[in-house]
C-alpha cells in the first residue's frame, strides 16, 4: 500500500546577527519569502541594498533592525522575533556581539546625508507628481463646467438625474484633486527637510550639544567602570531561607560579577560593592571606544568651521553677548551659562543693558543661556562706544534706589491680587485684612512711575468662616509719590508694628 501522507516543506535555517559595526540583520531570508508578516511587527525592515559584505558561510542578508548600529543588542526585540520565527516553523540561531566596536563613524555620516539627499529626490518626485494629477483633474472639471455654461438643474426635466450625477461626480473629483495637493505639500515639506538635513546635524550649537553629550556618556562609562554600591539586609525575611545580602550575592557571582562586602553596616543592612563582569567591561569599553572616535570627528567639524568656540573664560560680568540678533549684558559668569536680561521683558531693542531694563520695567527679571547660543561678544567699553545711546541718562534722572520689606515680629501674609494688594495677619487672636487697590496694570506693572494719588490702605477685621464678614478700622493713608509696592507695604507694617499687643 503507497502511503500518500505529504510532508510539509521544512523551512530554511535563518540567523540573527548582532554587531556593533552593522546593526542587528537576519541571514538565510530573502523578499518574498514569508518572513515578513513576522518580523515586521517587531521593526524589522527589509531592503536589499543594506551596506553589509556578504558572508561566505551565511549570504547575503535581507532583514535589519533600525538605528542599532553601534549600540548593544536589543534582545528583547531579538528573542520575540526569534520565537515568533521558530513557532513559524523556521529555524532560529541567535549571534550577538557587543564587545568588538564599531569604526569609520564618518562613512556611516556620509552614508546618512547621501540617503538624506536620494529621500530628498523621491519626496520632490511625489510632491511633481501628485501636484500634476491635481492640476489634470481640476483642468478637466473646469471644462466640464464650461460646457455646461451655467445650465442650471432642471427639476422636472429627463437631464435633471444625469446632471445631478454630473455634479456629484465632479464634486468628488475635485476632494480627490485637494487631497492631491494636500499630500504634494506633505511631500514637498519632508523634501525641504531632507535637503536640510546635514546643515542641521551639522550646526554649530548642535554639534557642540552633541560632544557635550558624548563627553557625558564617557564620564557615565567611566563611573560604570568603578561600580556601584548596594544595602541589602543581613537578616532573612522567612526563617530557613537565605537573606537578601546572601542571594543577592550568590546571584552576582552566579553571573560573573565580582562583588564584595565593604564592611559598612547601618540599621540591620551591609553596604556591598558589585563590579562588573568581564563582558561588561568589555562592553563599557567598545562604547568608550566608540564615543571617543566619534568626539573627535565632531570636534574636527568644529575647528574646520573655524567658528569660535565660546567659554566662561571669555566673559566677564558687564560684557555684551549676541543672541538671537540682540546685545545683552552678562549680569553673571558660570561655568555653564551664562547670566542676562530676560527677552520677555523690556522693550525690543539692539542693545539690552539692565540698567535700562531695570527703568523700563517695575519686575525685570533675568534668565540662562548656554554657551553654545552665543553668536559674539561686545566689551562694556565697546558696547558704549557703539551704541551711546544705550548709556545715556534718562530725562527723569536716576531712579531712587528700591526699598525692601520691613520685618517685624507679628506675620503679614499674602501680596499681590487681579485688582488689589491683599495681606492678612492676626493681632490679639483677632484676624485683620488689609486691602489696596492697584493704580492699574499700565502704571504698576510697567515702568516705576511716581503715583501721584494713591488710594489709602483699608484694614478690616474679619470674623466668621473665611473672613466673610468684616468691619473697617482704619484708613491708612499712602504718601503720594510712591514708585514701588514695597512702600504700600511698609506703611502698613508701621501700623500693625504701632497696634501689635505688647
Amino acid at each position: 500500500m503507497t502511503d500518500t501522507t505529504t510532508t510539509p516543506a521544512r523551512k530554511p535555517q535563518m540567523w540573527i546577527v548582532h554587531t556593533r559595526q552593522h546593526g542587528t540583520i537576519i541571514y538565510g531570508t530573502r523578499r518574498g519569502d514569508g518572513t515578513g508578516a513576522v518580523l515586521s511587527k517587531h521593526r524589522f525592515r527589509g531592503s536589499e541594498h543594506l551596506e553589509v559584505p556578504v558572508d561566505e558561510e551565511l549570504g547575503e542578508p535581507y532583514w535589519y533592525l533600525p538605528h542599532s548600529q553601534r549600540s548593544r543588542a536589543d534582545r528583547h526585540t531579538i528573542n520575540r522575533a526569534a520565537g515568533d520565527l521558530r513557532d513559524a516553523g523556521w529555524t532560529v540561531e541567535i549571534r550577538i556581539d557587543e564587545t568588538t566596536p564599531a569604526v569609520g563613524f564618518w562613512e556611516l555620516e556620509a552614508r546618512k546625508y547621501q540617503y538624506a539627499e536620494y529621500r530628498a529626490e523621491r519626496l520632490q518626485r511625489q510632491a511633481g507628481a501628485a501636484t500634476a494629477t491635481a492640476e489634470s483633474i481640476r483642468a478637466a472639471n473646469r471644462r466640464s463646467y464650461d460646457a455646461l455654461n451655467g445650465t442650471p438643474m432642471l427639476v422636472d426635466h429627463h437631464s435633471y438625474n444625469r446632471h445631478k450625477r454630473l455634479l456629484e461626480r465632479l464634486w468628488k473629483r475635485e476632494g480627490k484633486a485637494f487631497a492631491l495637493i494636500d499630500k504634494a505639500g506633505a511631500a514637498f515639506g519632508r523634501a525641504q527637510a531632507a535637503r536640510k538635513f546635514q546643515d542641521r546635524r551639522e550646526s554649530h550649537g548642535t554639534t557642540l550639544r552633541r560632544i557635550q553629550g558624548l563627553e557625558r556618556q564617557l564620564r557615565d562609562i567611566e563611573r560604570a567602570l568603578h561600580g556601584r554600591t548596594e544595602w541589602l539586609g543581613q537578616e532573612p525575611l522567612v526563617e530557613g531561607q537565605l537573606s537578601e545580602l546572601q542571594a543577592r550575592i550568590a546571584k552576582l557571582t552566579g553571573l560573573g560579577i565580582p562583588v564584595k562586602q565593604t564592611g559598612r553596616v547601618s540599621r540591620g543592612c551591609a553596604e556591598v560593592w558589585v563590579g562588573v563582569s568581564e563582558h561588561g567591561q568589555q562592553v563599557l569599553a567598545a562604547e568608550m571606544v566608540e564615543a571617543l572616535e566619534e568626539i573627535a570627528y565632531w570636534e574636527d567639524l568644529i575647528a574646520a568651521s573655524g567658528r569660535k568656540v565660546w567659554q566662561a573664560v571669555d566673559f566677564t560680568a558687564g560684557d555684551f553677548v549676541q543672541l538671537g540678533g540682540r546685545w545683552l549684558e552678562v549680569v553673571k559668569v558660570s561655568k555653564r551659562t551664562l547670566t542676562v536680561p530676560d527677552q520677555l521683558t523690556g522693550h525690543r531693542a539692539e542693545i539690552q543693558t539692565m540698567a535700562d531694563l531695570t527703568r523700563r520695567v517695575r519686575h525685570p527679571h533675568t534668565t540662562t543661556i548656554p554657551y553654545d547660543t552665543v553668536g559674539g561678544k561686545l566689551t562694556a567699553d565697546g558696547a558704549r562706544e557703539r551704541y551711546p545711546a544705550a548709556y545715556e541718562p534718562p530725562p527723569e534722572g536716576e531712579l531712587p534706589k528700591r526699598p525692601g520689606l520691613k520685618r517685624g515680629k507679628v506675620h503679614i501674609s499674602g501680596g499681590g491680587g487681579a485688582r488689589h494688594e491683599m495681606w492678612f495677619f492676626t493681632l490679639d487672636g483677632q484676624d485683620y485684612r488689609a486691602v489696596w487697590p492697584e493704580p492699574g496694570h499700565t502704571i504698576w506693572y510697567g515702568p516705576p512711575t511716581p503715583i501721584a494719588d494713591p488710594a489709602p490702605i483699608k484694614v478690616f477685621k474679619t470674623f466668621g468662616l473665611g473672613g466673610r464678614s468684616a468691619e473697617l478700622v482704619a484708613e491708612l493713608e499712602v504718601p503720594a509719590g510712591i514708585r514701588w509696592r514695597e512702600q504700600v507695604f511698609n506703611v502698613l507694617r508701621g501700623w500693625v508694628e504701632a497696634n501689635k499687643p505688647s
